[in-house]
Parts: structure tokens; C-alpha cells; sequence
């Protein structure tokens, strides 16, 4: 089984990140969630702030992202 899952962050006007992730940690309107690999698929509404996920770079060290 993977540990990396497809992610896709779409803003308004453009898509913020599109590629694999490990991690996302977010802001929802009813508290907190994390979305790892395996979970159900899943689009949802998210809370204005920070989200963080998890990537690798190209030498496989964990990178964390910031979005605001």
C-alpha cells in the first residue's frame, strides 16, 4: 500500500498544487481534519487559513508546504 496519495488544491483563480502528497492538514467549518492515504476520496469546503501538506522532493526527503 502507498503512503502518498493525489492531491489537488484549487483556489479561485488558479490550481495551487496538483501532484502526490503524504499528509494534509486543514481548517474545515466543522474543526480540524487530516487527510492521509487511503482515506475515502473526499471534496469538500475549507475554512480560510493555513493548510499544511506533506510532499517528497525528487531525493524522496519529506518537504512540508504552507498555503495560505
Amino acid at each position: 500500500m502507498s503512503d502518498v496519495f493525489h492531491l489537488k488544491i484549487l483556489a479561485i483563480e488558479k490550481t495551487f498544487y496538483d501532484g502526490d502528497a503524504i499528509s494534509l492538514n486543514f481548517q474545515a467549518f466543522d474543526g480540524a481534519y487530516q487527510i492521509l492515504a487511503s482515506h475515502e476520496p473526499v471534496v469538500m469546503a475549507v475554512k480560510e487559513g493555513i493548510m499544511r501538506f506533506r510532499i517528497r522532493d525528487d531525493e524522496g526527503n519529506e518537504i512540508v508546504k504552507t498555503g495560505v
